[in-house]
């Protein structure tokens, strides 16, 4: 079974911490560590909530209110 590659972008307007994260994402999702892929999609999410100055209880609500 092959896994296809992704055709993602990543803008280089995206701010590096961001970008970073999701190179590292695309890197583990290509060695098929999905446990690691998912980490680093999750922590970008929560750098971009505080970058964007989210607010919200929890993080539903913060990401309800981008």
């Amino acid at each position: 079974m092959s896994i296809p590659t992704p055709t993602f972008i990543i803008d280089a307007g995206i701010p590096s911490k961001l970008r970073n994260l999701l190179i590292e994402a695309l890197k583990c999702l290509k060695e098929n560590a999905l446990t690691g892929a998912s980490a680093c999609i999750r922590k970008s999410i929560y750098e971009f909530l505080l970058k964007e100055k989210a607010v919200g209880a929890n993080y539903d609500e913060k990401i309800k209110y981008t």
